[in-house]
């Protein structure tokens, strides 16, 4: 540990000294002349320029190496007060990467994780290092035989409490509360997603099953948590929406969600960079189309007390890095630092730190007196040394303010009508789903498996010019979590590049084809090959690394599709509630091979077509029956012609239709506002004159 601040300031302190020391011989007139010109000087120099004081910073790690790629500081951590700290070193040799944990204690010690660990001889570097707001305990997992996680008294200097390992896996520790409460989350039995608190004073745990509190899809999972200081809420990111679980009470709050944005843009549209408040109090994220180019992107700044939001359509900053409980959001600039308070609009500049090449991470302390940030210094012998360094911020308010870089949203006008128009048009529905599943044959798919194949099931998607070919391949295993390999395939991107290989290390090239893999540590493993302008990935569970490079290097095209579908008989729908509609992003699922096939379609008018008082319309044909079939609350009985049964639900804006041989599922993207404009009766009307158009 190098505290290069301290060894200045003593070094500054002795030059002073001897200074002192060589005027004392001069005479006593020219010491009063020069005192007089200086005191003069230092009180106009004060007067013009009412400059905050230079900020104290010391450098709590360095550590030196040969090239500036060889070692960098990663995911920093800290306590309340900006003094108990973690973070994670990486370094990258000839393309071995090695990654190495730290925590820093109140008296500025630094312990690498490992010197926690029982065996003395272990290598694998210790994980989910986190500190208790207060700086008082840190939990961690060295992976030691039969313990789940430890807590170390950060204060005694020692390993308190040790937890053995449950039965169902651990896949992430999102922290420790200041009364020793760690949170960490399961996939139960019934795999749903459970949240876990672990009482370490009292060794009892208190579970939350996600899906009881909060009403998803089937298929949606949960991003990151976040703990606020108290330990009382907790931020959940579920992609499409975003909760805060009152721990105490065992409730969820929506906060937002992006179903109004997906129904308006017809895209995939998701939540990102979440950052909540220490205090809960504020929470920033960001709603985007998950696309390089999106067609839709907001930033929101929410204050959960009020309820107040506030939108940007644009905020020109690279970063949003987190809160202080003074409500003041950390915005990392191209070139500087700003602090940016929710309830006064003020924007200020932190003065004297330059964002540059090799700076990164910047961590405002919750209590908003630090900020802590990797840099790297470029030494005379051509090497480096890279650095973690905390700064005292000191008094905010004398910092220089400026205009915040943002653009307000520009709020969407309601419809200017309260009537749904529909609209007729032919599709050719049937060429245009056969041809997605014949286009199969285009790409190539995997014929070697690391066991016996009971079944697959193929999802194909896309319109012509952005297919998506997707199977699922179930192999006899005893463990639910290795039988199961999803591959997918399709074009590259229009920027030229295979979407989600950033995440994956190139292992291998084997003629000319760029192999990829990568092992997550919680299970899950991902392995990918780009072929000429081809994009082929495989995600699987508790597979080894050789298990999914066979796969990948098993590709071969196919000559025909893996089996015919007939849609023989099927009904499509002749009225739209579009001006301009087209059949759009067809799906074709083949279920165990195709024993049982689904076909969907989306209808919506083209974006330079579209006018406000369109309405996307999904449509699915199933040959099961979905589980929603006469199984919903408030469902309506209603008549349509050729069907044995109709059901109308308001609530999910669905009609779902039986004929004795398929079922039928027409969905409206109608939301409540629009629901109150149109009313009821007239939204119901609309339904069932599209179901009676089915021909």
């Amino acid at each position: 540990m190098k505290k290069k601040l301290f060894l200045l300031l003593a070094l500054l302190f002795f030059l002073v000294a001897c200074s002192s020391n060589s005027n004392n011989d001069n005479n006593t007139n020219n010491n009063n002349e020069n005192n007089t010109e200086n005191n003069e000087n230092q009180t106009a120099e004060n007067e013009e320029n009412d400059a905050p004081e230079s900020l104290e910073s010391e450098v709590l790690f360095s550590y030196d190496h040969e090239n500036s790629g060889d070692y960098d500081i990663q995911s920093i951590g800290t306590d309340a007060n900006g003094t108990a700290i973690t973070f994670t070193g990486k370094e990258d040799i000839d393309r071995k990467t090695d990654y190495y944990t730290y925590f820093i204690d109140q008296n500025d010690n630094v312990i690498e994780g490992l010197e926690l660990a029982e065996d003395e001889e272990q290598d694998r570097r210790c994980t989910d290092l986190s500190v208790s707001p207060n700086g008082d305990y840190l939990v961690y997992n060295c992976h030691d035989d039969g313990i789940a996680f430890s807590v170390y008294d950060m204060h005694e200097e020692e390993t308190i409490h040790q937890m053995e390992e449950p039965d169902d896996y651990i896949r992430d520790i999102h922290g420790i509360t200041n009364d020793k409460i760690v949170y960490y989350d399961i996939e139960n039995d019934d795999y749903e997603t459970e949240l876990v608190a672990y009482d370490a004073e009292a060794d009892d745990t208190t579970s939350y099953v996600l899906d009881d509190l909060i009403d998803l899809d089937d298929d949606s999972s949960f991003d990151r948590m976040i703990l606020s200081d108290d330990g009382k809420y907790i931020l959940i990111n579920a992609y499409t929406a975003l909760y805060l679980i009152d721990v105490e009470d065992k409730s969820a709050e929506e906060i937002t969600n992006v179903e109004e944005q997906t129904d308006e843009y017809d895209a995939d549209i998701f939540i990102y960079d979440e950052k909540m408040s220490p205090d809960a109090k504020y929470v920033y994220y960001k709603i985007s189309e998950n696309d390089s180019d999106p067609v839709y992107g907001q930033f929101f700044f929410h204050n959960l007390d009020t309820d107040e939001v506030t939108a940007f359509g644009e905020l020109d900053y690279q970063y949003v890095r987190g809160f202080d409980v003074n409500g003041n959001v950390l915005l990392e600039g191209d070139d500087e630092l700003t602090l940016y308070n929710i309830e006064s609009e003020e924007t200020r500049i932190i003065p004297e730190v330059e964002v540059g090449t090799y700076t990164g991470y910047f961590t405002l302390s919750h209590n908003g007196e630090y900020l802590i940030y990797t840099d790297k210094d470029s030494n005379d012998d051509d090497t480096y040394t890279q650095n973690l360094i905390r700064v005292s911020l000191g008094d905010i308010s004398s910092y220089e303010m400026t205009e915040l870089e943002a653009q307000e949203e520009t709020v969407k006008e309601e419809p200017d009508q309260a009537e749904i128009t529909l609209t007729e048009e032919n599709f050719d529905e049937e060429d245009i789903l056969v041809k997605l599943w014949e286009d199969s044959t285009d790409f190539m798919f995997p014929t070697e498996f690391p066991d016996k194949v009971e079944r697959k099931t193929n999802q194909y998607s896309g319109d012509e010019d952005d297919r998506r070919f997707s199977q699922t391949i179930y192999m006899e295993s005893d463990s639910a979590r290795d039988n199961e390999v999803n591959f997918t395939a399709q074009l590259q991107s229009s920027s030229g590049r295979c979407v989600g290989f950033d995440d994956l290390d190139q292992v291998d090239t084997i003629d000319g084809d760029d192999y990829y893999f990568y092992d997550y540590r919680n299970k899950d493993v991902e392995a990918a090959v780009s072929v000429d302008d081809e994009c082929y990935s495989f995600e699987a569970e508790e597979h080894s690394e050789d298990d999914m490079l066979e796969m990948a290097q098993s590709l071969k095209p196919i000559d025909e599709p893996f089996h015919d579908i007939s849609l023989d008989g099927l009904k499509f729908p002749t009225q739209f509630p579009s001006e301009k509609p087209r059949a759009a992003s067809p799906r074709v699922i083949s279920y165990n091979d195709g024993e049982k096939v689904d076909f969907l379609m989306n209808y919506y008018g083209d974006r330079d077509d579209r006018n406000d008082n369109d309405i996307k319309m999904e449509f699915e044909i199933r040959t099961h029956e979905p589980t929603s079939f006469r199984n919903r609350d408030n469902e309506e009985s209603v008549d349509i012609d050729g069907f044995d049964e109709s059901y109308f639900s308001e609530d999910h804006m669905t009609l779902t239709m039986y004929d004795g041989t398929h079922y039928y599922v027409i969905k409206l993207d109608i939301n409540n506002d629009m629901l109150q404009a149109y009313g009821s009766d007239q939204v119901e009307e609309t339904f069932i004159e599209i179901g009676n158009s089915l021909k």
